[in-house]
């Protein structure tokens, strides 16, 4: 979201998940679809064309950080919000009656500070585009496809500088007093031509994710989950020298969330990094508000 420390890393729709990928540098924090809650990929398929609003928050402090050797040191003490606007159209293809169709528009919203900076960085950073497809195998069981890509739209202070897709599969099963949401992707980035530093290279990430849902009589979800990322090695495109090393990180989550009616729910929880190699450590909280039309 800022020189060197961009955030294109989020997210998830109530229904519909979508993904902010950071660039992959040293001290980096959050894990790429971090934001995914219950039911994130509980789809349909048998609907006519409607539209869903999501608004995503993310707070950070990275006080602590893990180092190369996986030790817990002092982190960037960087502070982190990002918001994300996102709006969802679920369609219809006739010739194929069993998938469900989903395009999606995301527009980050950034603010970075730190004790020690000159001014805070604010604005919009660059858009994200999505596709999803899906079938459902069993009646209480949705599985599918998601592709999501980005490019270089914001300005030079929040753009991440390069061309991101973020490609991968979900699940979603729901029993009568548990339900399970996760995906498993990659996402891989052209070089990055940022105005007045060295053209780098980006490795490419690996990322997993999982929500464990607890169903019950009240409006009320407790939930508990799981994220993982491995990010490769980024390299100077001049000199081939390493600009940011191999990072990783896994983290879990704790929150709930609250359904309103059949088509206003609200996710609140809080992510905790607890192993990681050269990133800052995840304490972040989460929120997440879905509005179905």
């Amino acid at each position: 979201m800022i020189p060197n420390l961009t955030a294109r890393r989020m997210f998830g729709a109530g229904t519909v998940a979508l993904g902010c990928v950071m660039a992959q540098q040293a001290f980096a924090s959050n894990i790429t679809f971090s934001v995914i809650a219950p039911h994130e990929y509980e789809l349909p398929v048998d609907y006519t064309p409607f539209f869903i609003a999501i608004q995503y928050g993310q707070q950070d402090s990275a006080q602590r950080a893990f180092n190369g050797s996986g030790s817990n040191v002092a982190g960037s003490k960087t502070n982190t919000f990002v918001g994300l606007t996102k709006l969802v159209y679920l369609f219809k293809v006739p010739a194929l009656p069993n998938l469900g169709f989903a395009v999606e528009s995301i527009t980050p919203e950034l603010s970075v500070s730190h004790d020690q900076a000159v001014r805070d960085v604010r604005g919009i950073g660059d858009n994200i585009f999505g596709l999803l497809i899906w079938y459902k195998p069993l009646a209480n069981v949705t599985l599918g496809v998601q592709d999501y890509l980005s490019g270089p739209t914001a300005s030079s202070y929040l753009s991440n500088h390069d061309w991101t897709n973020n490609v991968g599969v979900f699940l979603d099963a729901q029993f009568s007093h548990l339900s399970f949401s996760g995906d498993i992707g990659v996402v891989t980035q052209s070089t990055q031509y940022g105005p007045g530093i060295a053209a780098v290279t980006p490795g490419s990430t690996v990322f997993a994710n999982a929500r464990f849902g607890l169903k019950n009589e009240t409006m009320f979800e407790p939930f508990v989950g799981a994220d993982w990322q491995t990010a490769g090695a980024s390299y100077v495109v001049n000199t081939g020298l390493e600009s940011a090393p191999h990072g990783e990180e896994t983290a879990v989550d704790v929150g709930v969330q609250a359904k309103f009616t059949p088509k206003i729910n609200l996710s609140v929880f809080y992510n905790h990094a607890v192993q990681g190699r050269n990133v800052d450590a995840t304490n972040a909280g989460y929120f997440k508000l879905v509005v179905v039309y």
